[in-house]
């Protein structure tokens, strides 16, 4: 009976093992554009990809709109270190 119930264990603890691996082995398939909507998305943002390279200051923005951008930066940044 004792060597009855030691097959059964290692019967049980094999086919544990290949419900494991045979979930293990299989691979997904991709399709072909796989990322292609990520990578449009992203490339769609890019306004201009030459800016860092670009060094000439930036027309048409007024410089009331930016001080108040600013006023609202700085006044957020003091809020964060009261926290």
């Amino acid at each position: 009976m004792n060597q009855n119930a030691g097959v059964r264990k290692t019967i049980m603890l094999g086919a544990v093992i290949a419900l494991f691996l045979c979930g293990c082995s299989s691979s997904k398939h991709l399709s072909e554009d796989f990322g292609q909507s990520y990578t449009t998305t992203f490339s769609i943002q890019v306004i201009n990809p030459d800016a860092p390279e670009d060094k000439t200051p930036v027309d048409g923005y007024p410089g009331e709109i930016a001080e108040k951008v600013y006023e609202d930066y700085k006044s957020f940044e003091e809020r964060l270190e009261i926290r």
